[in-house]
Order: structure tokens, then sequence, then C-alpha cells
């Protein structure tokens, strides 16, 4: 999608606005990271790439001058400055020179006259420019430093005789410079051959050059004359002119001394020298080369070709570099390891492509709107753009991981070093031979200089290196390698001394030419040692290099010199050393970390346990270490690591691969945190490679130049993330402790593709039709709006087609952006798409092999929202299941659980359908670990709870977790064991973050399906025996006291009141009848128990109500324990004042009508008794419709017979005459008939009475009967189905209860609320799933099973028949084959055998005869 989108939020070059600096311009965030990592976030900011502004960052320049024009730019990289043309009122011009980081105005010049040609040209590391001024011939040329108002500091004047028109002015090589001019409706290129060299010409030795152009028949009559030359020279001064076409042109790069120059679809290669032409190939070639560096040639369709040495020019193809066809090549551009291309396409949009000039391997695309000049900065991997409407931006590409890697080849002299040639490396010099000469170069890979000596010299010249880091920069270097260096003596090292380096015979190498033995060394200490004084090396710490003498003692002692302190120090080890020679150590005391380097491999051990650090382990030697705030900076010779370490221990790990098919050959560092000079070869030339170097700078420093600042950022994306593999296509991450990548970022992204995601995203956003608009519109607002509809279904389409096409394309990751689902995150249709062309799309599955897809649903930056989060918060349902089914199947891993996890409750609030999800990798982590046993005699279930920063920590955690937990095995238990399984419950944001949201949701949820999977059960188990069964435990205790001590009380006042009465009627005693009133310390004694208790349940009650306010009241139980304190108030008033008053007794069955329900209440709490009173209940609700039904028929056949009997009083219904009739309706759906008052009716309505009554017990007795059955019947077998499920909500509706009266210290207990759950369990998932279905779904589930087991052996043995009369039937063929076979072969013999018989019975009876006849 080559397209380009206006940025409207440029601001113009001539604004008088100003950036204060040119960094990245972000927004800020708050990233809810650990302590340890903050500094990062708060030094470096993501760059968020969807603003425009932070790719194409705008330049603004403040300019004093009034009523101007700009008219060109010309960057100074070296400089750090940037020309700026003007054109000014009355012909004037302007040239302002800005400071290129700060924008400071540092000078202006003022040209007398208007300016009309202007060019910038940099060569042999001089700064010239051309310049004609306006209605003038004389085209100036003149070093930019004399550059004055003056205006008379001229190098050469090219005087023309005739008007002209310029196009271009280049200085080719010292003597030579091209200009291409416009004469008279012809073209004519022009080459002026210098007396000297340009950089030796003065301005007070200026030339000057008079031009007169040559017609064409005078170029034509003159060329003729002239056999390989196309150029003629002028008759006076020494320049050449070519006439030419309009479309040919010259190349002004230089190829082995030839000038490329392109006419007619071809291409002449000229000698510089003699301009004749010696080559010509039949098609167009431009140059592709840096200084001797490389040298190709190039097509127009972007092939590149080598070119042999010989006469003859032989291409051999290399590489093509793009499909794409040019149709204009504008620019080549080069540097060491960069190529630079900028043309324009056939369909005439311009591009700008940067390659790898090692691996040409693309690195960025841009494409250039049009009319937009552009500078291309090589040196600092800068492109400058200058925009038909005056707006100037630029392109830093040195956000792009590949450009960390400044990989350039090693030269001396224009010879390239190859690894034949290396001798040996020393402190910080490379010493290699020429091929040239017979010498060696002493090359310093940090200043870059470079002396040449004879060999004769190398071993002195090698022992003052030895001595000396800076020997190179001894004036006296010559005259001292000729003699030879005296090695002084040394007894001791005293701290001011300066230790340099040692050897692997045990010597110390010290200033001033002196040697100490670790043998004398070790005199100095009372310390025994075991091992020989050679397994020893020099130990640095950040602050001080090579500080420290380390002498390996023993296995695991270490005695190490403070030459600062002149102490001797030791340190104990519980994991053994190698025993291989030590090369160098590091300690670093902060992190109590020693590091110690190996001919073979690096080894970490931590001071604080003395155990080795397993993560801290490389092959071969160190090419450099930096040790800063929490990391540690490694790099191998074969990738770089970044450790990262809380609390002293390991948390996370870059690693970050070299460049491709590269490996370290050796490496420079003179000091920890120092930047390292690598020397790198080519891993496909292992024998004899080109040599090439590479600075490594600290993690610190890379952030600070924006070296991969995106890789870094996505280390972070998901927490759990433990290691991190970057290499320039691809982030992967990695859980502790795995070898296989949870998921990777594809992040190989061009600045071409940034445009094609801002647009698409657009075009997404363009494409909401809004139909509601179009109501009540008139016709020209109905016009507009079918319009807009009509452009918003147009780029719909052009989306889908966009995605249709290479929905690969869309699934890499840019921060800002994020992946196609962050773009798409609102757009259903789209995503279904997407989804359908991932599912389909064969190319993209097989496109990468360890995994099929690159992560998807992630932020689009650290600490935004996820596609995920968006959909649930705008409570997009089928876009959340989407993206659920997108997350179980490409990114089904425990890192990826967070995205889910922060946003678990809100996914139970809205119903979502989980049960994938609980059954994925995600949230349920299955421990496999040789710490957890999987066979043990204690089958019991444990749930226990852990807190950890990671859930991998748990496999050191067996024995906190179950060692003491588990039953002692008896002689006969450990001849029997159960499989074991032990899981974790990844749920740490939801258990810990909102503790008490969890339970509270599922306490409300009308889904039962939620309790039906072992995650929640699981956390319901935990919290349920933790804190909640004893808590309500103990108050069903107290419950019971109220409730034994109303009992008593109401049993007693019962009987001794009738007691009373009884006696009173017979003796009608007064006296005697008050000596038998009931005890009132017997009736005051239960009241103040239950008093007491019912105190205990309103102080309850006050905290609820504080809590939640006036809604604790909606709560059914509550309701229950206010009705019960004040009905038992009232109860107790009323014994006392009105003892035998109706009042009383009606609110005493109040009263036990609560306490029972109360009672059910505490009953829940067991297991069989909870799932009865959850069926009763269920029954009960099943119910109600029914029930008003019933009242419904009741009231019907009541008010019928009401009427009917004339409301005649009935004995049996005295006292409730009013609804007598009502309750005989009752009694008839009962199956009991009250058919006295039949007979007494009028012979008309007795045949009446009887039919209604007929009818009656059909209908209320019979259908309603058997239909409550039924439906009482479903109910239970409904509530039977998911028994389980409802014990588990009574469960979480107790727990969420128990948790409102938490504290705020209790809500803070990790042991309550920890972040990890592991449950151990039984391995057999038959019985694991007892209890999750019953009544007839759990005979459906047992007969599936049971049928299936019977299909699979019917199936099994049926396969086994059939194999074994297949292998009986080939066994019964064979032996029959055989059989026949040897019949066959029998015969055979036997008829050879006869044919035998018969010759030699002919020969017998021949020899015979022949005998007879030689005896006669």
């Amino acid at each position: 999608m080559h397209t380009y989108i206006q940025n409207d939020n440029e601001e113009p070059l001539l604004s008088q606005k100003s950036l204060t600096q040119s960094e990245t311009i972000i927004k800020e965030k708050s990233y809810e990271i650990y302590q340890e990592y903050q500094w990062i976030f708060q030094y470096y900011q993501e760059t968020d790439y969807s603003i425009v502004s932070n790719r194409q960052i705008p330049i603004i320049f403040d300019s004093k001058k009034q009523n101007i024009t700009l008219e060109n730019f010309n960057i100074l990289p070296h400089k750090n400055q940037v020309l700026v043309q003007y054109k000014g009122v009355e012909n004037s011009s302007y040239l302002d020179t800005f400071n290129l980081l700060s924008r400071e105005l540092i000078q202006t010049i003022q040209f007398k006259d208007s300016i009309s040609y202007f060019h910038y040209s940099r060569f042999n590391d001089v700064d010239y420019i051309f310049y004609q001024k306006k209605q003038q011939r004389t085209i100036h040329l003149l070093r930019i430093d004399d550059l004055n108002d003056n205006e008379e500091n001229n190098l050469i004047k090219f005087i023309f005789k005739e008007e002209f028109a310029i196009y271009d002015a280049w200085i080719l090589d010292e003597s030579t410079i091209s200009m291409r001019c416009l004469f008279s409706d012809q073209i004519i290129q022009l080459i002026f051959k210098l007396d000297k060299y340009v950089s030796q010409i003065t301005k007070e030795s200026e030339i000057q050059f008079d031009i007169i152009f040559i017609s064409q028949l005078n170029y034509a009559k003159a060329i003729s004359q002239q056999n390989a030359k196309i150029f003629v020279k002028d008759q006076k001064q020494s320049f050449f002119q070519l006439v030419c076409g309009s479309n040919d042109s010259l190349d002004y790069n230089l190829f082995r001394n030839h000038i490329l120059f392109h006419q007619n679809s071809k291409t002449l290669f000229i000698n510089k020298n003699t301009l004749e032409v010696e080559n010509t190939l039949e098609k167009l070639y431009y140059v592709v080369n840096h200084q001797g560096y490389y040298e190709y040639l190039m097509d127009s369709e972007l092939n590149l070709f080598t070119v042999d040495q010989g006469d003859n020019l032989q291409l051999l193809k290399i590489h093509q570099f793009s499909k794409n066809r040019i149709f204009q090549l504008s620019q080549v551009v080069t540097s060491p390891n960069k190529i630079f291309f900028q043309y324009k396409l056939e369909t005439l949009i311009q591009i700008v492509q940067v390659y790898d000039a090692r691996t040409f391997k693309l690195l960025d695309e841009i494409n250039v709107p049009e009319m937009t000049r552009v500078q291309i900065d090589s040196s600092n991997n800068t492109l400058y753009f200058l925009l038909k409407n005056n707006k100037f931006r630029y392109y830093n590409l040195n956000s792009n991981y590949d450009y960390y890697h400044t990989v350039q080849p090693l030269y001396f002299l224009k010879e390239q070093i190859f690894q034949s040639q290396i001798i040996k490396s020393l402190n910080n010099y490379l010493i290699y031979e020429l091929k040239s000469k017979d010498s060696i170069v002493i090359h310093d890979m940090f200043s870059g200089k470079t002396l040449e000596i004879a060999k004769e010299y190398y071993k002195t010249c090698i022992d003052y290196l030895l001595f000396d880091k800076q020997f190179l920069d001894d004036s006296e270097f010559y005259e001292k390698i000729k003699i030879p260096l005296e090695i002084k003596k040394a007894m001791e090292i005293k701290s001011d001394d300066k230790i340099i380096s040692c050897s692997a015979d045990g010597q110390i190498f010290l200033n001033n030419n002196r040697v100490i033995s670790l043998e004398d060394l070790r005199k100095k200490s009372d310390i025994e040692y075991e091992n020989e004084p050679r397994y020893f090396c020099l130990m640095s710490s950040k602050n001080n290099d090579n500080a420290y003498v380390l002498d390996i003692s023993s296995k695991n002692k270490l005695v190490y010199f403070d030459k600062a302190v002149q102490q001797f120090r030791v340190f104990e080890l519980i994991d053994p050393l190698l025993d291989e020679y030590p090369i160098k150590a590091i300690l670093e005391r902060p992190l109590l970390l020693l590091l110690i380097q190996y001919e073979t491999q690096l080894i970490g051990y931590s001071l604080e346990t003395g155990q080795r650090i397993n993560e801290i382990c490389g092959t071969g030697k160190t090419s450099s270490i930096f040790i800063d705030r929490n990391y540690l900076q490694i790099s191998f010779y074969d990738c770089r690591y970044v450790y990262f370490f809380k609390n002293r221990r390991i948390d996370k790990i870059l690693q970050i691969k070299f460049p491709e098919n590269l490996e370290i050959l050796d490496s420079f560092q003179n000091s920890i945190n120092l930047v390292s000079q690598t020397i790198l070869k080519r891993k496909d030339k292992p024998d004899n490679s080109e040599i090439y170097t590479m600075f490594e700078t600290s993690f610190d420093y890379m952030n600070m130049q924006q070296y991969f600042t995106q890789p870094m950022f996505l280390a972070f994306y998901f927490e759990k993330t433990f290691k991190v593999i970057i290499d320039s296509s691809k982030v992967q991450i990695f859980a502790k402790g795995d070898i296989q990548q949870s998921g990777f970022f594809d992040v190989k992204v061009t600045d071409q593709l940034i445009n094609d995601y801002r647009q698409i995203k657009k075009l997404g956003e363009k494409s909401i039709d809004d139909f509601n608009a179009m109501v009540n519109l008139d016709l020209k607002s109905l016009y507009h709006s079918q319009t807009s509809t009509l452009t918003n279904k147009m780029n719909i389409e052009i989306v889908i087609h966009e995605i249709c096409t290479d929905v690969n394309k869309y699934t890499k990751f840019i921060a800002g952006f994020g992946t196609c689902f962050n773009l798409f995150q609102d757009k259903l249709i789209i995503l279904e798409l997407i989804v359908k062309q991932l599912l389909t799309n064969q190319r993209v599955i097989n496109q990468y092999k360890s995994q099929s897809l690159p992560i998807l649903i992630t932020p689009i930056m650290l600490g935004e929202q996820s596609p995920l989060d968006f959909a649930i918060q705008n409570r997009e349902q089928k876009t959340i299941n989407l993206l659920l089914s997108i997350l179980l199947k490409y990114q089904n891993s425990m890192i990826f659980n967070q995205l889910v996890d922060q946003n678990l409750c809100a996914l139970l609030i809205q119903e979502t359908d989980l049960q994938e999800y609980f059954e994925s990798n995600m949230p349920n982590y299955q421990i496999r670990d040789r710490s957890f046993p999987n066979q043990h005699f204690d089958g019991q279930t444990i749930i226990a709870a852990i807190n950890i920063d990671d859930p991998k920590d748990v496999h050191h955690c067996y024995d906190e977790l179950f060692g003491q937990k588990l039953q002692i095995a008896s002689d006969y238990d450990q001849e029997y064991h159960n499989p074991i399984e032990y899981h974790l419950i990844n749920l740490p944001k939801t258990l810990q973050q909102n503790p008490t949201e969890l339970m509270q949701i599922l306490s409300e949820t009308t889904k039962p399906e939620y309790f039906e999977n072992h995650i929640i059960q699981t956390i319901i188990n935990f919290k349920w025996q933790l804190y909640t069964l004893s808590y309500y435990r103990i108050k069903f205790y107290i419950y019971l006291v109220f409730m034994v001590a109303f009992i008593f009380d109401v049993f007693y006042s019962i009987y001794s009141s009738k007691s009373t009465d009884d006696n009173a009627k017979q003796t009608e005693d007064k006296e005697s009848q008050h000596d038998q009133q009931p005890s009132i310390f017997l009736k005051i004694t239960p009241k103040i128990l239950c008093g007491l208790v019912l105190f205990y349940f309103s102080i309850h009650l006050i905290r609820q109500l504080i809590i939640k306010g006036a809604s604790s009241f909606s709560d059914f139980w509550n309701m229950i324990d206010s009705s019960l304190v004040v009905f038992y108030i009232s109860f107790c008033c009323l014994e006392f004042t009105y003892e035998d008053s109706d009042l009383l007794i009606l609110n005493k069955i109040l009263l036990i009508i609560l306490c029972f329900i109360k009672l059910f209440y505490y009953l829940r709490i067991y297991e069989g008794l909870s799932a009865l009173i959850q069926i009763l209940t269920g029954v009960l609700s099943d119910l109600k419709y029914f029930f008003i039904l019933f009242l419904i028929f009741i009231s019907l056949f009541g008010t019928i017979f009401l009427v009917l009997f004339k409301a005649d009083s009935i004995n049996e219904y005295s006292g409730v005459s009013g609804i007598a009739y009502f309750l005989m309706s009752f009694r008839i759906s009962t199956g009991s008939y009250q058919l006295a008052d039949y007979q007494n009716q009028d012979n008309t309505l007795v045949i009446f009475s009887w039919i209604l009554w007929i009818f009656a017990v059909l209908t209320l007795n019979i259908v309603f009967m058997n239909f409550i059955i039924a439906v009482i019947s479903e109910s239970y077998e409904i509530a039977m189905q998911h028994i389980i499920a409802q014990s588990y909500q009574v469960k979480a509706k107790m727990i969420a209860e128990r948790e409102a009266l938490f504290s705020q210290y209790d809500l803070s207990n990790q042991d309550f609320f920890p972040n990890y759950l592991v449950v151990r369990r039984l391995s057999n998932n038959e019985v694991n799933e007892v209890g999750e279905w019953q009544g007839f779904i759990a005979d459906l589930k047992s007969t599936i099973r049971s049928t299936i087991s019977k299909s699979k052996s019917e199936i099994i043995q049926n396969h086994s028949l059939e194999l074994s009369c297949l292998q009986k039937q080939f066994g019964e063929f064979q032996k029959e084959e055989f059989v026949q076979l040897k019949q066959e072969i029998k015969q055979e013999i036997e008829s050879k055998v006869q044919g035998l018989k018969e010759d030699m019975d002919f020969l017998k009876s021949s020899i015979s005869q022949i005998l007879q006849k030689l005896n006669n």
C-alpha cells in the first residue's frame, strides 16, 4: 500500500516556534511496574507511532526575517548544522546556518543579489558550494568555511558566454568537476579537468573557465573524427563537452576510475582520465560503492552485480533488492554498512529504501510525498524531507533494531583485513600482518591509531605493550622497540601499584615493568591453600579495574587480595568451582554477585547463598560487561544478555542476538562499563573470513540513543515474562524455566508499514455508517448522507480487500497501533474477517514454523488497553467471545492470562461463557516436577496458599506447601500409592488486587455453570475452609444457645401455665394458686441468654448496615435477623404484660417460624443439608407460578359454591364462615369431600351441583395434584443437575458475607488473599468429576461414558480379530506358497537329476564301447 497521508499537525519551517530538543515527543504514562524498573520509564519513554510527529519529526527553525521564501536546504551532519537558503524582498538572498540539534541560528550571510542556483557538495571531508547569482552567467565554487558577506573567496569561476540554465554540478575527484547545463534547447554535459587538485586551490590562486557552448552541428562534426571519445575538448581550456539527450545522465559515483554515462538505455564506461569509452553495456547500470568498502553495479530492476577485475566486464548477479521497477533513480547514498536508494516507481510514487550493505536486508522503506526534496544523512541514519508547503521534517532511523549494530569492515590503507592475518590481541590493541607488505600493524581499537612495524621488532613491541597500554602514543616508540625491555621482580603489591595483567604461569604484571609471582604473594597471608599457585586471575569491581587478585584455594574456597586495604579475604561457596584456569573475575557487592570467566564459559555465583546462578552461564569468553542500577549486561561471543535483578535475584532476562551470520572473534574493553570494541567474523567462512568491527555499549546508553527502545518495552508488556530474545524481526517471550517460547512479537517494521497502519486505521474509522442521521432530513441533506454512506461502504471495501490481500502484514506489532486486532477492535465485521483469514490462509501458518502466529491480542503500548479491555468496557459480547477464542487458540499460555485475569470479574458480571477458558492453560498451570511426587499413599485433596513473584517459583516450594500437611506412611501404606497431580491457580490479580469482588459477583450470578469448573471450586473451597466455615460454625453454635434457651422458655411457659390452671380448677384455692406460679428465675434466665445472643447478632447487623448501608436490608437473611430481634423483644414485653393474650400466642408462633428459618440458614454450612435446603428452595421457587394459578382456580370454585349454596353456614367451618366455601374447594383438591349439603338443594340445582363437584374434583384434585407432582419432579431434576453448583454458590454467598465484614488488616492479610493457590488432588479424572452432575444428566453422562468405553473396547476387539484373521490368512498364504514353491523346486531338481543320470548312463555306455574297441 504505497500511499502518503499528509500530517495536518506539522509546523511550517518559518514559524516563530522552536523545539528545545530533538527527542521523540510522546505523552507521559504511569507504569505499574516493580520499583526496580522505575528508572527505565522515568528516563525513557515508549514511542507512540500513531502520533505522526513521533516518527515524522517536524523541524522548526527560529528565523527572525520577515517576508522571505524558503528556497533550499542542505544538511551538514559532521558539523551538526543545516544550511537554509531564503529568498527575500528586492531580489536579496540569505543563507542561514542553524545548529541541527538546538535549532539555534549560528550565522546569516546575505547576498547582494538573488541566488538562482545553489548546490552543496562534500568531497574529501571538505564542504564546497556551487552557486549562481540571478541574471548572471557565472558559477562560483568555494569552500563553505570561506563563505561570508564579502563574496570574494572563490576557488573557481565558471563564466559562460551565452545564456544557460544549470541542472547540477559535482566534484567527481580531486581534479575533475562535472556540470549539466541547458543551452538553446539542448543539454550539454561538461567535464572540467583541473591542473591541480581542488584541495590545493586557494582564493589567491583562483581558477577561471570561460565556456562557450558547442553547437550540435559542430559537436557531430568533431565527434565523427574521434574513435572512442564522446566528449569534445575545448580548444583553449581543459574542459570537455558532450551534447546529450534529455534522458541521458551521468552517474556521479565513480566505478574503478570510470565514469558511467547513461545514453539511449545503455551504460558507457568512460575512463575518467582519457574520457574514452572503454566498455558498453546494453542496459542501464548504477554504481553502488563506498570508499573502497564495497563496489557493485545495480540495474533498473534493482539487481545487484559484482564485476570481475579483468578488462571484459563480466557481471555476476548476487542479489535483488526488490521486485519494484525503477522509473527514475534519484540518488544512491552509501555508508560503510548501509545503502540508501531514492527512486521513482512506474506508478510515479517516490520511495526511499534502506538496506544493510552486508546482508542486503531491507531495513526501512518510506514513501516520499510529491514535490518533496530529500536529504539523506547516511552517517547518522537520518532522512530529511522538505515538503512542497515549506514544511520540514526528518526521520530518525536509529530506533530500528538493525541500526544499533554499526558493523563495519576493518581496513588498513584500503586493504581489507582477513582472519588469517590476525596475529594477536593484547589489551586494547589488535595486531595483524599485511599481505601487501612484509610488516605488522599495531592497531589501537579505541583511538583508531595504527603503527606499522617490521616483523623483527614484534616480540619486543609486545613486551612494551604488555606493561604500557598507552605505548603506541610514545614519541620514542620506534626507538624503544629496537631495545629489549628490562623486567624487574617485585616482592609485594602496594596500594598505589597498578596491576596490569597476569599470566597462566603464576606471574602478575605491575606498572614500571615489574613482575611478582603468585607464590610470593601467598607468603604474605596465613591462609592454607590446597591448589597450586596457578588457579588465579585478576578481579575487578564496577568502580575499580584489576583491584584484586583472586586465588582459587580449593573447589569451594576463594581467597582474594584487596590491593587498596592490603588484606586477604575468603569466600566460602556451596557449589564447587570448575577445574579450569580462570581468566578474569568480577565482584559486584551491591548485588552480592561474583562472576568468574573461564576459557570455555562464564559462571555466576551468589555470595548471599554461596550457590551457582544457573541463569548466568554462557559458553566462550565475554566481550563486554556493564553493571549499573539493577542490571548486569554480559556480551558473550554469540549473543548479549541483560539480567535484571529484584531483591538480588534475577527477575528478567533480555537476550539480544548479534547481527546475522556474524560471531565475535575477539573483543576489547579497558574496564567495566566502558565502551567495548568487538572484532567479528562471518560464520559461513570459519577459516578465513573478512574482519568486521562493532562498538558495544551499555543497555542504558542504548536507550539514550533510542536504540531498540521498542523491544525493551515489550519485555514488560506481560508481567510474568521472564526471558526475552530480541533479533531484527521478532521479539520472543518465555516464561520462567521454559525452553519453548510462549509467543513472539513480529516487529519487522518499516516506516512505510507504519504509514499503511495509519491509513487503514483512518479508513476503518471512516467506515462507521450512521443510518439514524438519515431520518427527517431534507433532500439536500439526504443526498449528502447517501453520498457519505457510499463513501463509507467504499472505505470498508478497501479495508476488507487489504485484509484479504495480505493479512500477515497486519499481524506485525507497532507501538501505538498494536496489531490488526487493536486497529479494528471496534469493528466486529473486520475482526471476523481477520479471524477467517488467519484460519484459512496457509501461507501465514507456514511462514512461522516455531509457532503458527505471532502475539495478536496485546496492549497497544505499555500500560494501555488491549482489544479485550476495550470490548469488555463497551460490553460487546460477540467481540469478547471472538477475542477469547483467539487467545485460547494462539496464546494459550500462562503469561497471557493477565489479559483475562484483570478482567475476570467484569466477564463474570457480563455472564460470558468462560468454560473453555477455565479448562485452558492460562488460569490453570499443571505442575510437573520431580520435587512434586506423582505417587503418594496419602490421597487427600489439599489447597495451599502461596505468595510468590513468579508462578514458576512454585517448583521450589513443595515442602513449604505440603511438607507438614501429609500423613506419615505406615508399612502397609508404603505399598499402596495414589496417582497425584498438582495444579496452580494462576489468577493473581483476581485473588489479591480486589479480593472481595470475586465472591460478591459469584454470589449474585445467575449462571450456575461458573461453579462447575475446578478453578472456581478450588477458590471457593480454599476461602471456605480457611476462614468462612469456622466463622459460621461459631455463629451456629452461638445461635444454638439462643435456640435451646428459647425452646426451653416456650415449653416451660406453656406447661407451667397449663399445670397452674389445672391445679387452680381442682382446688380453687387462691393461696395455693399463688404458691404454684412459674419460677421467675427459670423465666428470666432463658430470656437473658437469648437477649445476649440477639445482642451479638444485632452488632453484626449494625456492622453490615454501616458497610452496605440501606441495601443490607434487601438481603432476605438480614430481614429474618431483624424480624427475629423485633419479635423477640415484643415477645418479652407481651409475656410480662398480657400473659394469656392471643397476641402473645401469635407472637410465639412467628418467633418459632423465624427461629427455624434461621436454623436453615446455618444448616447450609453442612454439605448434605445444604444440598437438601437448596433443592427445597429451588422447588418452592419453581412452584410460585403454579400456586398463583392454583389459587385462581380455588377462588373460582369457592365463589361458585358460595353462590350455589347461598352462603349457608357449615358447622365444620364455624369461625371462618366467610371463607368456608374456599376452604371446601381446597379440601376437594386434597381429596377430602363434604357432601352432606348437596341433598338439600332443589331438584334443578342438585344435578348442576354434582356436575360442578365432578368438574372441581377433576380439575383441582386429579389435574392440579398430578400437575404439581410433575412440576416438583421436574424442578427436583433440574435442581439435582446443578446441585453441586448451587452448593458452591451458597458457599460463595456466605464467603461474600464474611468478607464484607473484614477489616482493612484482614483484607491485606496475604494468608487470606494470596496471589496463587496450589491444589493437590488425585489424578483420577472420574473421581474428580463426581458431584458435578446429578440426576438424569448424571445418568446420561454415565451412559455415554460406558457406551463410549464399550464401543471403544468393541472396536479394539474387532480390529484385533480382523488383524489376527489377516495374519492367519497371510500365514496360510505364505505356507501354501512355500509348499508349492518347495514342490516346484523339488520337481525341478528331480528332473535335473534325472537328466544327469541319463547323461551319466550315456557316458558310461560310450566309455565302455570305447574300451571294448581299444581291447579289440
